[in-house]
């Protein structure tokens, strides 16, 4: 199983996802962006319930809001679960509510060398404020240098349709697509 997830990656669950950005891979970081939080932690869960799906191996969802973790008690239940077994993902949900007092862009690094060290993929929810742009990312100190993928997510409610924008992409393209809303309930 491990070389097949080695050799192909994980599916996000969206075949139109997966062409663009050629699945989820081992010691990947990916920032996803966007101004709703609860529809990126939608994503993400989406995200990780496939990886559990197809691995079989346990996801770590971290929820700060709920939660509030540091920065190292992240990093040592990732490695402490590691140590029993294979890990399909974690989900740290939000970067901004990281309790730790180095600068954000330090966080994003941290979390890519624990994306390699246990080599699973990270997925990292970012707020934005205004704009859809990596300058405001950029701007922000969020570390996008050390991101593999970076998605931003735009719903449309009145439309029904979520529009996901992959902006970075280390292994694959950049574009958009659109999935139904009621796919991430």
């Amino acid at each position: 199983m491990k070389d097949q997830i080695n050799q192909n990656g994980i599916s996000t669950g969206f075949s139109e996802l997966d062409k663009l950005i050629l699945n989820f891979r081992p010691g990947q970081l990916i920032t996803i962006a966007g101004h709703s939080s609860s529809e990126q932690f939608k994503l993400a869960n989406h995200f990780a319930a496939s990886a559990k799906e197809q691995t079989e191996w346990p996801v770590i969802v971290f929820s700060l809001s709920e939660t509030p973790l540091r920065l190292d008690e992240i990093i040592a239940i990732s490695k402490s679960k590691k140590c029993a077994g294979n890990l399909g993902m974690i989900v740290v949900d939000y970067l901004q509510l990281i309790k730790t007092n180095i600068s954000v862009s330090q966080i994003s690094r941290s979390l890519k060398i624990l994306a390699k060290e246990v080599l699973c993929p990270v997925v990292l929810i970012s707020q934005l404020n205004s704009e859809f742009s990596l300058a405001e990312l950029s701007n922000a100190g969020d570390g996008t240098a050390d991101a593999d993928i970076i998605i931003f997510i735009v719903p449309n409610p009145n439309l029904g349709h979520i529009k996901i924008m992959v902006v970075k992409n280390r292994a694959g393209n950049v574009g958009k697509i659109q999935i139904n809303q009621s796919l991430l309930s």
